[in-house]
């Protein structure tokens, strides 16, 4: 009975209205965005939901001028989602997209989440265009299957990160062939929508581990007078030529992921200085790109790493404290 009391009252006025049903669409689109069933649902719940509304402002307000008016404020917000600037924005954009991967194709959901102007992969140690790798790719029956571990997000609320398993399979029902680690650099875009701006990956030699919860990172510290995001990494590079990995001892985070190609992740700062001894000694860092939060407190780095005669890529995600910088995230 309270439950109808309190949608009586959200009916009487057309914003309460508004605000229940952008509500509802919000976890309808994550239901279904998070199961099998195709996205064509999300796009008749919109259609049903605009008709309703629509009927309820013109059976109260008799003009369509109004109606249309209410219709804007919950559309307003694009097709795709409800882009949240906060860590549960980054882990939702991350889940949709994987999501899309599986209702579609990899080619597809790549070419649907990536900054066409500014997203980087890497292949054989070089930095490449995500939409010129993705762009000419054809779409196949081969499925990528992945989904976030660990997510975080700056104070500003416009620049995060996650990192989990993935795994590969040539087919929808084929078994698992390949399996490793992702990390993504996410950003909001000029029209409130989360892009990704980094994609790196990394191998096991097991299969992917089970994510029973998402850990969290959210930003607390602003720095507008924060360091070049170069000049960061290369600080630290500068230190490990003369240090090699005793250089980590004293900048990895209390809640670092450290990801080595080949291994599952070492997650904490106290696993991973448990584990210096198992990372690549004597690498040659060289930074070639990288960004800064607005609010001064999250920078990710990317570059080169060569190990002996091996040539791969870096990243590194810094977390910007009152005692200075810390890692966040390392792969390589």
């Amino acid at each position: 009975m309270c439950l109808v009391l309190q949608l009586q009252s959200y009916l009487s006025h057309p914003f309460n209205l508004c605000k229940l049903f952008k509500t509802v669409l919000f976890y309808a689109e994550a239901y279904f965005l998070n199961t099998e069933i195709k996205l064509q649902s999300v796009m008749n719940i919109h259609i049903c939901a605009a008709g309703i509304i629509k009927e309820t402002i013109m059976a109260k307000y008799k003009t369509m001028h109004y109606a249309i008016a209410m219709l804007m404020l919950v559309y307003i917000i694009p097709f795709t989602g409800i882009a949240q600037a906060n860590v549960e924005g980054v882990i939702n954009a991350e889940k949709s997209f994987a999501a899309y991967a599986l209702q579609h194709n990899s080619r597809d959901a790549f070419m649907q989440f990536l900054d066409s102007a500014n997203g980087i992969e890497f292949r054989n140690g070089e930095a490449k265009r995500s939409y010129d790798i993705w762009s000419v790719r054809k779409a196949d029956s081969s499925r990528l299957i992945w989904q976030p571990a660990f997510a975080g997000i700056a104070k500003s609320g416009e620049l995060g990160f996650t990192t989990g398993p993935w795994e590969y399979k040539k087919s929808a029902n084929s078994p698992v062939i390949a399996s490793g680690e992702y990390s993504t650099i996410w950003h909001l875009n000029d029209k409130g929508e989360w892009k990704y701006l980094v994609d790196i990956g990394t191998g096991f030699n097991t299969s992917a581990y089970a994510v029973s919860n998402i850990k969290t990172w959210s930003g607390t510290y602003s720095d507008i007078a924060a360091d070049d995001p170069l000049t960061v990494d290369r600080k630290f590079i500068q230190q490990y030529a003369a240090l090699h990995n005793d250089a980590y001892k004293n900048i990895i985070a209390t809640d670092a992921w450290f990801i080595i190609d080949g291994s599952q992740p070492l997650q904490g700062a106290q696993s991973i200085l448990a584990g210096l001894g198992t990372l690549p000694a004597n690498v040659q860092f060289m930074e070639t790109g990288g960004g800064i939060s607005a609010s001064g407190d999250l920078v990710y780095v990317y570059g080169t790493a060569r190990h002996e005669d091996k040539l791969t890529n870096y990243m590194r995600v810094w977390q910007k404290t009152k005692d200075g910088y810390k890692i966040l995230l390392q792969v390589m």
